[in-house]
């Protein structure tokens, strides 16, 4: 590893160590969101995320060298969510061999943390265009397969690896499909209960388990 510089020390971005610092830091993380969720998504930049978080561009580019480490912070921040919210259904109740109560909570927990919402598309759109965020995704991805299979071994599914793991990539694929941007009320529940469905019926499937036993 090259040995850090002075000069190179003043090209890296700044940790924020002092209550001002981090709060301007969430300041740019904000607005940068609000840009995401809007109806212009596309709009995304340093000098607009400047001019909605209030925060001098200077400042900004001291924190986030570009957009792409700025998009990098915010799919991370999203990702790491996702897998927490998985972890915290499959303790709570997966242990307990209640599948179905497992995806009630993981789903209504995802959907009240706002996944599958505007700010997701657009944040998804710009991972397409990068090659490192594309990268940071399918990691995540990946972890989340191992999620899925850890939690069909723990609920007594005697499928191989391999299968799981395909029965995996399919629930994360149709999960991926999903959003419900500003539809009506009605339209969001049916896109909801068919997500819940198709969850419901991969993991039967996965255990082998008749509808009166669920």
């Amino acid at each position: 590893m090259l040995p850090i510089t002075k000069a190179r020390a003043n090209q890296l971005p700044r940790t924020p160590k002092q209550s001002r610092a981090i709060i301007s830091k969430d300041k740019i993380i904000s607005a940068a969101k609000v840009i995401l969720s809007s109806e212009n998504p596309h709009s995304l930049s340093m000098r607009e995320i400047s001019r909605v978080s209030g925060v001098g561009l200077g400042t900004i580019y001291d924190y986030f060298g570009s957009k792409e480490d700025l998009l990098a912070t915010l799919l991370d921040q999203r990702l790491k969510l996702r897998l927490s919210i998985f972890d915290d259904a499959m303790k709570n109740v997966l242990r307990q061999s209640h599948i179905n109560e497992f995806i009630e909570l993981y789903l209504k927990t995802m959907r009240e943390a706002e996944f599958w919402s505007k700010y997701d598309l657009a944040l998804n759109r710009c991972t397409s265009e990068s090659e490192r965020l594309k990268a940071l995704y399918s990691e995540y991805h990946k972890q989340t397969a191992r999620q899925y299979v850890r939690a069909f071994k723990t609920a007594g599914s005697n499928w191989a690896n391999q299968e799981l793991e395909a029965a995996a990539w399919y629930l994360i694929t149709i999960s991926t499909q999903f959003a419900f941007p500003q539809q009506p009320r009605s339209l969001n529940k049916v896109a909801y209960d068919l997500l819940k469905d198709t969850h419901t019926l991969v993991l039967k499937k996965v255990l082998n388990k008749p509808e009166s036993k669920w």
